[in-house]
């Protein structure tokens, strides 16, 4: 189940990329597919800014909803670290008094 989230998630990557170079460049779709698939393969952070700029500008996101889309790893990671520092924080607090 995990693997077909992540390939959707993947293939809706793929489409702001090459959604936002269409938009940018004026490229055919069909060729701002082959860059897309370079950019993916051998620079995947800068396919992840394209692909972020290119969910905002060239669909119309909002930046919290494209980087919920190219980021959500890092966003869990984040809520979840910031769950668990808290915890910690308080824990200390109450053994402290």
């Amino acid at each position: 189940m995990f693997i077909l989230l992540r390939l959707a998630l993947g293939i809706i990557q793929f489409c702001a990329i090459t959604s936002g170079l269409e938009s940018w460049w004026g490229i055919h779709w069909f060729f701002s597919s082959f860059i897309s698939l370079a950019l993916c393969i051998l620079c995947w952070p800068l396919a992840l800014v394209l692909g972020f700029m290119g969910a905002v500008s060239a669909w119309g996101w909002s930046y919290l909803s494209a980087a919920l889309l190219f980021f959500p790893f890092l966003i869990l990671s984040i809520v979840i670290g910031g769950g668990a520092l808290s915890i910690a924080g308080l824990s200390k607090l109450m053994n402290n008094k």
